[in-house]
């Protein structure tokens, strides 16, 4: 009589220990996949600190900027030479300037974008006739 109880408590016991193996296994990779999650949100960190200290260097910045305008141009269509060209210099009323780009418009009419200093790296944008020098 006693024979299926302990077949019983024996069976029970050997599902608890698989069940307890299972957990401590699974919550040893949770403690690993948490360990790798703290590793990258402190090298994400790092890394945004780096390019926040790099971006505030006006010389990066303004390299930035470039790029940043130069994709959009591409992205939308255009292409350099036929539709814009970069850090052209033109001779105006005011003296000659070099705006980042100039894009080329029909009815020989321009866009120039320059960023103009003291704008906190917005980007000014004017319309002139195509009257380079």
């Amino acid at each position: 009589m006693m024979d299926p109880l302990k077949e019983a408590l024996r069976r029970y016991q050997e599902i608890t220990l698989a069940q307890e193996k299972d957990r401590q296994e699974a919550y040893g990779a949770l403690r690993r996949d948490l360990v790798s999650v703290n590793e990258g949100q402190n090298k994400l960190r790092d890394e945004t600190k780096n390019l926040a200290d790099a971006l505030s260097k006006p010389q990066v910045k303004g390299r930035w900027g470039e790029i940043a305008l130069r994709r959009i141009v591409e992205v939308s269509g255009m292409s350099e030479y036929c539709d814009f060209e970069e850090q052209v210099s033109i001779n105006t009323v005011d003296g000659r300037l070099r705006p980042d780009l100039i894009i080329k418009l029909p009815g020989n009419k321009t866009v120039i974008v320059h960023q103009c200093p003291g704008n906190n790296g917005r980007r000014g944008v004017g319309e002139r006739d195509q009257g380079r020098g």
